[in-house]
C-alpha cells in the first residue's frame, strides 16, 4: 500500500492541536454555554451579535426579540433565552468599532462569571470570556 507523503502530513497536522490560541474551533454563544463544563478556563473562538461592548448574543434576531419581549413584560420569559449570551472582559476599545455587527472573539473562557459573589452592572450573562489583548 503506497501513501503518499502529503497525506501523512495531512493527517498529523490534524491530530496536532494544542488547545492555543489559532487551532480553536468556532462555536456559537449558545453552544459555548450549554458545554461551559467543557470549555471553562479553555482558550475559545466565538461569534455572535455584538450589542455593547461588554454583550455578545447570539444573533442580531435574538437580541431583538429579546429586547422586543422586555418591553412587554407580560410576554417576557427570562427561560427562553437561557444560554443566549456573554458576558465579554476587556477589549473594549477594539470592539466599540463593532457595536451592531456580527464579530468573532477569542480569549479565555470563565464559566459561572457571576457566582454570586461578583457584582457587575454591565454583564449580560453569567459565563464570560476575557478577551485576548491582540
Amino acid at each position: 500500500m503506497r501513501v503518499s507523503l502529503f497525506a501523512i502530513l495531512l493527517a498529523l497536522s490534524a491530530c496536532a492541536s494544542d488547545g492555543k490560541a489559532g487551532n480553536d474551533p468556532m462555536l456559537a454563544v449558545k453552544q459555548l454555554n450549554t458545554s461551559a463544563d467543557a470549555y471553562s478556563q479553555r482558550h475559545v473562538k466565538v461569534s455572535g451579535y455584538l450589542h455593547t461592548t461588554r454583550c455578545l448574543y447570539s444573533s442580531k434576531s435574538v437580541f431583538d426579540k429579546f429586547k422586543a419581549d422586555t418591553k412587554n413584560p407580560k410576554n417576557y420569559d427570562p427561560s427562553k433565552y437561557k444560554g443566549e449570551s456573554l458576558t465579554l472582559l476587556g477589549g473594549s476599545e477594539a470592539l466599540s468599532r463593532s457595536i451592531g455587527k456580527g464579530v468573532t472573539v477569542e480569549g479565555i473562557f470563565k464559566k459561572d462569571y457571576l457566582d454570586g459573589n461578583t457584582l457587575d452592572m454591565g454583564a449580560c450573562g453569567k459565563n464570560a470570556i476575557v478577551i485576548d489583548d491582540k
